[in-house]
């Protein structure tokens, strides 16, 4: 059953390169983002640098991260069940 997938997937690929493409580098991207965004928030709080006064930057990170789940549900409902 997995073979069957594989090869089905490999096919696709194939025969929409530019696709494939958009969708790999958009992977990656996003990926690169949030490993560079956690080696951040370790550096910050292995360093001693993250006090109670210094908590704006999480509290920014956590509203980003709400903000792109609601966008992200909006999509999903306009998207896929209209």
């Amino acid at each position: 059953m997995l073979k069957s997938y594989l090869t089905i997937a490999w096919r696709n690929i194939i025969r929409h390169k530019g696709y494939a493409a958009i969708n790999v580098l958009g992977l990656a991207m996003g990926i690169t983002c949030c490993l560079f965004i956690l080696l951040w928030v370790l550096y910050r709080s292995l360093s001693g640098k993250y006090t109670e006064h210094n908590s704006v930057n999480v509290r920014l990170c956590t509203m980003y991260w709400h903000f792109v789940d609601a966008v992200w549900v909006l999509m999903f409902v306009s998207l896929y069940l209209l």
